[in-house]
């Protein structure tokens, strides 16, 4: 025997007896959930699905638990929590790759776990409205490693930044706005009002669309400057190098020149005193006597 009741979430859980709990799992037993597991429970109750585009959704129901009275050890395991939601079979439902867990969902209890989540009792069961959640995650930037070059290479110039528009950002934005519009409408049931209001929804529309245009021609004509600013920063580059080679071939026969040049004055230098020892008259040791 199991009941669908909803979450102060709002989302749905099946509630199974003890019995049907145990039969279904083979347990031995069906022992009351620890004050961990419990917080860990409340948790979800409460908050809903726990959804991290980085993989880090353990980590983010552990601080949702903190607020229930789970108490986190500075030299407690990273592996813990995901232990604690493995060892609760069918309750959780977890998105993982690898090490990582994106999404943490509850979506069953047996009634002795229910009755220390939700200790109030039942609430009254009825269907939510449909609600157009937005979810957005903010990607943290990956560290910028900087290439490493060999001794004396010249590090190159930054590429110019290619600057986005701020539209692309709010159109997400004003379409999740109109589909909301559009349920209301069709809520209300009135046809002049649906009339009056899907002109208007049009109307906005064509402008969004307008301004998308706009912003993709804005983006190509950035991407055209993008590219001819590289095209010339290559042929910066390429002379520069190529100045940068003759000065260096420059140095060098310069270098050449004035060795060769020093060496020519010492060797001239050395023959002139040669030749003035070689004109110079010996002197008799005995004197002018015959």
């Amino acid at each position: 025997m199991s009941r669908t009741v909803f979450s102060a979430a709002n989302e749905p859980v099946e509630i199974m007896s003890d019995d049907d709990w145990k039969q279904t799992l083979d347990l031995r037993s069906l022992p009351y959930a620890t004050a961990d597991r419990v917080t860990l429970l409340q948790a979800l109750w409460h908050h809903g699905t726990i959804t991290e585009s980085h993989g880090l959704a353990t980590t983010s129901l552990r601080k949702a638990a903190e607020q229930y009275g789970y108490v986190y050890e500075k030299n407690e395991s990273k592996s813990r929590i995901a232990t604690m939601l493995k060892s609760m079979g069918p309750a959780i439902e977890r998105e993982t790759k690898g090490k990582r867990t994106f999404r943490i969902r509850l979506i069953a209890l047996p009634e002795r776990w229910y009755k220390q989540v939700n200790p109030n009792g039942d609430q009254p069961a009825a269907t939510p409205e449909p609600v157009v959640e937005t979810r957005i995650y903010h990607e943290e930037p990956a560290p910028e490693q900087k290439p490493e070059f060999p001794p004396g290479a010249t590090t190159p110039e930054p590429e110019p930044e290619l600057v986005q528009s701020p539209y692309l950002e709010v159109l997400p934005q004003v379409a999740m706005s109109l589909l909301t519009q559009v349920v209301e409408i069709i809520s209300a049931g009135k046809p002049e009002m649906i009339e009056a209001r899907v002109k208007q929804l049009n109307l906005q529309l064509d402008d969004a669309l307008r301004r998308l245009a706009d912003s993709q021609q804005h983006s190509e004509a950035l991407r055209r400057q993008l590219r001819g600013a590289g095209d010339e920063l290559s042929a910066v580059k390429h002379e520069r190098d190529g100045l940068r080679a003759r000065l260096r071939q420059t140095e060098y026969n310069l270098k050449q020149a004035m060795s060769n040049d020093a060496m020519k004055q010492v060797d001239e230098r050395v023959r002139d005193e040669l030749a003035k020892v070689m004109r110079a008259v010996p002197e008799s040791p005995h004197g002018h006597g015959g």
